[in-house]
């Protein structure tokens, strides 16, 4: 399991301070290329404070 933040480092998590539906920002994950044929998972659990 791969722990990301919103911090401004190399982890693959980034928060954005405007967007999303209420105008609160945006968490978004790169989760990287897949070719064709491969496939792949990814499961999120989120905790908002």
């Amino acid at each position: 399991m791969t722990t990301l933040t919103s911090a401004a480092d190399a982890d693959a998590g980034q928060l954005t301070k405007a967007g999303g539906t209420y105008g609160e920002g945006t968490f978004k994950v790169n989760l990287g290329t897949l070719a064709v044929g491969e496939s792949g998972s990814a499961c999120f659990q989120v905790t908002i404070r």
